[in-house]
């Protein structure tokens, strides 16, 4: 099973029940599957589950005070500012971005680390495609003015903090000492642990492999931060940013941009994607034989479905997590369950009859033929007459205007 039919963070067995027998009723369809996953692996490989925990240790609390208060004291200028400048619903607008950055810079800080938090400034202060990704939308000029005058105070702040360290010895770049780079709070266990798990595999051949990541930032700073280290080099690294379904269709980059980076890891051009859940379904790739989520699924299809993604035999898929998050623990073992409870829901209810369907006319006027139950609408009954049309005798004299369905006749035909 590389999909799941619901999409719950209720995983009591009951839930599974109702969830299947809805989505039947509504399809008017039965759900039939196997009766484990060894018989459906005959068929489809399925990637082995490995749990790396990392020791969620933060970054020095000097470090953390000082990087937090100069953050807070930027946001405060920045916001003062800008009450002397704008008013009303302009103000409000460039507020609630400059919130959201402020909010965004914090959480790199506190999990990602003071060097991708500077690199996460960095790149909404400098490219138009990073503030779209970040964003989903095109800013307007004035705000897009405002939001970058603010990211490159940050950048310039975070910079200089980080000069100062190296002012005191820190003389490397970042990945040259990962241990030291955890130590001076650079980087976080978090981070160090997903590049030390990828490491693990720079001896594969044709990797292929996909990292899961909850933020649209996350991804586009882990594609930075990647592909920069010396052990990793040979490795094409991209980012894929988007919500699937969700944020009212708001795209954060184009269609043909994703379909560029698919076809190019399609093609082994492109060798490790960060990506939020967008690739999460709908992506085949065969040879794809390594997924980490860096952040964890919320639900039993995010499991399902990211794990799914590795299509090679021997695939691993590796989860990351805090050690002695109980939590973490407990739901990634439910979501290892899940399958097996789907299935086994799936064949108890194979017999039920699906409820009726309901008149999906809504009286609309129609014809019925009476001996084969066969209805066609005002509607539908267009396709028909065109199908009908073009099996009539004709020569090239004749042409059949699509749009009208009009019959053209040069000549008389007997």
């Amino acid at each position: 099973m590389t999909a799941s039919i619901i999409n719950s963070k209720d995983l009591q067995r009951a839930r599974y029940s109702v969830k299947v027998s809805d989505l039947e009723n509504l399809m008017n369809a039965k759900v039939y599957t196997v009766d484990s996953e060894s018989a459906l692996s005959q068929y489809i490989p399925f990637a082995k589950t490995r749990i790396v925990q990392y020791d969620d240790s933060s970054i020095p609390s000097e470090l953390y005070n000082h990087t937090v208060g100069c953050l807070k004291k930027l946001e405060a200028k920045h916001l003062e500012i800008l009450k002397w400048k704008l008013d009303g619903s302009s103000l409000e607008n460039v507020e609630k971005k400059i919130k959201k950055l402020s909010a965004t810079f914090l959480y790199c800080i506190s999990n990602l680390g003071v060097w991708l938090a500077a690199k996460a400034a960095e790149v909404l202060q400098s490219y138009k495609e990073s503030c779209l990704s970040f964003w989903g939308e095109k800013l307007d000029e004035q705000v897009e003015g405002f939001v970058r005058n603010y990211a490159k105070d940050v950048y310039d702040d975070l910079s200089d903090t980080i000069s100062k360290m190296t002012e005191r010895g820190i003389q490397r770049h970042i990945g040259e000492d990962f241990v030291a780079d955890l130590q001076d709070g650079l980087l976080t266990s978090k981070v160090h642990f997903l590049i030390k798990s990828l490491l693990e595999y720079r001896h594969m051949q044709d990797l292929r492999c996909i990292v899961f990541v909850e933020r649209v930032i996350t991804s586009m700073i882990l594609e930075s931060l990647l592909s920069t280290i010396d052990q990793m080099s040979g490795w094409i690294v991209r980012y894929m940013a988007g919500n699937a379904g969700q944020n009212c269709g708001l795209q954060h980059q184009s269609r043909n941009k994703h379909m560029d980076i698919i076809d190019s890891f399609r093609r082994g051009k492109v060798h490790l994607i960060i990506a939020t859940q967008i690739l999460e379904e709908g992506l085949d790739v065969p040879s794809c034989n390594l997924i980490v989520r860096f952040d964890p699924s919320t639900t039993v299809r995010s499991f399902i479905q990211s794990r799914g993604r590795a299509r090679k035999p021997n695939s691993d898929y590796v989860l990351l997590f805090g050690r002695g998050d109980a939590n973490a623990c407990s739901k990634t073992q439910e979501f290892l369950v899940s399958g097996q409870i789907m299935r086994e829901e799936s064949l108890r209810l194979a017999s039920t009859p699906c409820q009726p369907l309901p008149n999906t006319l809504c009286k609309e006027e129609c014809y019925v033929v009476q001996s084969t139950g066969a209805v066609v609408t005002l509607n539908s009954s267009v396709p028909l007459i065109y199908r009908f049309c073009s099996k009539l005798p004709s020569d090239e004299s004749v042409f059949f205007l699509r749009q009208g369905f009009l019959l053209v006749h040069t000549k008389s035909i007997f």
